[in-house]
């Protein structure tokens, strides 16, 4: 089935206009969630959901392509953002069957956007962004009881999906092991900045030299007395350990890192490191939707003890 099913659905009434006017009031009370934040078409039972269903991932990432589409989508999802700063899940989606199909849908489009953003082409869409504001959101609505989609992240593992995109369409395979690292939460800019705090650090270490030793001497002194451990875990090293270690578990192409040992957990959640890590959300989360590795199974867990 073509897009212009959405383009024709999203003018009609219910349309968009009305869909974006309800959330805007705090709450859904028409009938829209097909074609305004549709779900994978196998996980629908109704001729509706059948209908407006995304066919497959390659479906997913079309969508995302299409310029109205996508703008339209991104700015439903923006709103949702905001609104479930301060109104429930199921009060803003009119109840517990349309937040599940939020759910559903964000998780879908989270790994098309994931893809897409990670794909070498020139385009205007900011992928990156709607990858991180689905991941926001599901920081906020995990807590009340809708987590990732198991069954579209089910959906999307399935072998023999065959998508990968040039420039301008798709073509060749997308992996299984590709599928799963793109339908996990990847925090696309997190990474660059580890890596930009990493010589930001080194730098410092180079110039303050002498004023970083003296301070590293008297955390080594008020441990001693005080039975503290600042010297460890406000270390220079530790810091820029737990920032490299962290970018290399965000990073699908590199190999899995030891755990974090308690010292490097603290530098993640303290000062400016700690800053820079909770835009992006709580540690536990970021690290728990980082992409897979080459040679981990999709069914077992990131391996890290926190």
């Amino acid at each position: 089935m073509s897009l212009k099913r959405y383009h024709e659905a999203q003018k009609g009434q219910p349309g968009y206009d009305k869909a974006k006017s309800e959330l805007q009031k705090g709450r859904k009370t028409s009938h829209w969630i097909w074609y305004i934040i549709p779900q994978l078409q196998s996980l629908g039972y109704s001729e509706r959901a059948k209908r407006y269903g995304i066919a497959d991932f390659k479906e997913a990432c079309d969508y995302l392509r299409d310029p109205l589409l996508f703008k339209r989508y991104n700015e439903i999802v923006s709103l949702i953002e905001r609104q479930l700063q301060k109104i429930p899940v199921e009060t803003l989606m009119g109840g517990a069957t349309d937040a599940r199909k939020l759910a559903s849908s964000l998780t879908l489009f989270q790994a098309a956007a994931s893809f897409l953003s990670s794909a070498n082409h020139q385009t205007q869409h900011d992928y990156a962004g709607l990858e991180q504001r689905c991941a926001r959101i599901f920081q906020i609505i995990t807590n009340q009881g809708y987590p990732p989609c198991k069954a579209t992240l089910a959906e999307l593992n399935k072998p023999g999906q065959n998508i990968k995109y040039n420039n301008t369409h798709a073509s060749v395979v997308l992996t299984r092991q590709e599928q799963f690292a793109h339908a996990k939460s990847k925090p696309v800019s997190l990474a660059h900045e580890l890596a930009e705090y990493q010589k930001t650090r080194k730098n410092e270490w180079e110039f303050h030299y002498n004023f970083l030793g003296i301070v590293s001497v008297l955390y080594f002194i008020q441990d001693m007395l005080l039975g503290t451990d600042h010297f460890n875990t406000k270390n220079r090293e530790i810091k820029i350990s737990a920032a490299a270690k962290l970018e290399r578990i965000l990073d699908p192409a590199q190999p899995k890192p030891e755990p974090l040992n308690k010292a490097e957990i603290k530098a993640l959640k303290e000062g400016r490191l700690g800053d820079l890590v909770s835009r992006h959300g709580s540690l536990n989360h970021i690290i728990a939707n980082a992409p897979m590795k080459p040679m981990d199974d999709p069914s077992s867990q990131s391996g890290l003890h926190l």
